[in-house]
């Protein structure tokens, strides 16, 4: 086939891919993602090379603040050419990636006149080697191709022999494009028909810039997120909840990064446990009343099998939103903190889902914290993640519902270090709450709950759990 194939890559350095990910995944797992995504890409440059003698370029870009590759960057394209198999290797001019991509079709047309010449990133793991030659025959009949993605950008671009035949033109189709918004394509488009290639348009496809895109994607190819999350169980504290328990767990199941739903199962008399284990969760059963009898009996499950890296608390009744799960759980899973709680923002708290006994206890419990311990907390939420390390540490033993106020006065006295992220937060999705709708449960907790401010002013750290 009288095509070549142009691959822009990264060089795989800790800190230099794909970092808009990296606020979420953290830097080492944003690597080990990348290196996947460079995997797939080998997988179907191979394919294709299998049935066609096509070659293949690869322009890397390293450091950009260095003008030649360092000893770093030396190692790392070592590390790539290990993965990623082509003919040329050639380090990406310093510029705009307009400029770049000019400068790398011009190299391959002077490297290989008279054939079409096609351009696509790492970041897509969609593209497999029928688009190609997909793209390789749209350039047979027209000058040029693109396959557009789905935040309005396009994931590779082709250009035929006749258009790259007069290479003077080639900056006209770069130079003025604007990158990272979404009229990329549009543009380049643009740029293209005014050149004279009106393109052909490829089927879209996903690329990943984002967690998000990478979330969205896993359905697809889930071996790209496998394992790269550590060991993550959610203990969810359940007291006949069957009616929220069903889309919540399956909203949780669909989580690439949790390993295991627990139902701490109260001693429901409906039918809560045969639900949720029907629904693929693990269940643990506690018969003593307690919101923190049933926690320290889905511990005990989780430390008996041999612990696991992450425990992500939340209540039953479906009133924490999807979107927040994520946002408590990546600063402790990329270690900037031991813990991490959904601050319940009155403000933004959907219409009813905070009682104003609720709001009131809750200012009042945090206030007594932070004149008692000098510590500031906004809540004391029921969604929460924390490294299981640091939980065993605190020898959590509270078995009502003191539980999470206790562990958070023990977090202060062990030092833990701690965020209060503000999340969205709903009514409960069904049903009534057992302690939430009644005043007199209320008020009955809330002494439980502001007892515990004094009482644990005994505890010190370090105190053997047995």
């Amino acid at each position: 086939m009288n095509a070549v194939l142009i691959i822009f890559a990264r060089l795989p350095v800790f800190g230099q891919v794909k970092t808009r990910l990296e606020r979420d995944l953290g830097p080492e797992r944003t690597l080990q993602y990348y290196r996947r995504l460079v995997a797939q890409l080998a997988q179907t440059v191979h394919r294709l090379r299998q049935n066609t003698a096509i070659p293949v370029a690869v322009f890397y870009a390293g450091d950009t603040t260095q003008a030649k590759d360092t000893a770093s960057d030396r190692e790392a394209l070592a590390d790539l050419q290990g993965i990623l198999q082509a003919d040329h290797w050639t380090r990406q001019i310093n510029g705009t990636l307009g400029e770049r991509m000019c400068h790398a079709f011009t190299t391959v047309a002077e490297r290989h006149p008279g054939k079409s010449i096609t351009l696509c990133g790492t970041d897509i793991p969609q593209l497999n080697d029928t688009d190609l030659l997909a793209a390789f025959q749209a350039l047979t009949l027209a000058p040029a191709v693109l396959l557009p993605v789905h935040d309005g950008g396009y994931g590779l671009i082709g250009l035929s022999a006749t258009a790259l035949s007069e290479p003077d033109g080639l900056p006209a189709i770069f130079a003025l494009q604007r990158w990272s918004h979404p009229g990329v394509l549009p543009e380049q488009i643009e740029h293209l028909e005014s050149a004279g290639y009106a393109p052909v348009l490829l089927k879209p496809v996903a690329d990943i810039d984002t967690f998000d895109d990478a979330l969205r994607y896993h359905a697809h190819r889930p071996e790209l997120l496998q394992g790269l999350f550590g060991d993550i169980r959610v203990v969810i504290p359940v007291w006949n909840e069957a009616e929220n328990l069903r889309d919540l767990i399956q909203t949780l199941q669909q989580l690439p990064w949790l390993r295991e739903v627990i139902i701490a199962d109260n001693d429901s008399s409906d039918n809560s446990r045969v639900l949720a284990r029907t629904l693929g969760a693990r269940v643990t059963r506690c018969r003593e009343r307690g919101y923190g009898a049933t926690c320290l009996a889905a511990l005990a499950d989780i430390r008996k099998r041999g612990g696991c890296d992450i425990v992500l608390f939340m209540d039953g009744d479906g009133a924490d939103a999807p979107q927040s799960y994520w946002s408590v759980i990546a600063p402790v899973l990329q270690g900037r903190y031991n813990f991490c709680l959904g601050y319940r923002d009155p403000q933004t708290a959907e219409r009813g889902a905070l009682q104003a006994h609720q709001r009131f206890g809750n200012w009042l419990a945090t206030t007594l914290i932070r004149l008692v311990y000098r510590y500031r907390f906004l809540d004391l939420g029921p969604l929460r993640a924390i490294q299981w390390d640091a939980l065993e540490s605190l020898c959590m033993d509270d078995r009502n519902y003191g539980w999470t106020i206790q562990m958070q006065i023990r977090a202060i006295l062990a030092g833990l270090s701690m965020l209060e992220l503000a999340v969205p937060y709903r009514r409960r999705q069904y049903g009534q709450g057992k302690v939430t709708s009644s005043l007199r449960a209320s008020l009955r907790a809330g002494m439980v709950i502001l007892g515990s401010v004094w009482q644990e002013r005994r505890w010190q750290p370090d105190t053997d759990c047995d």
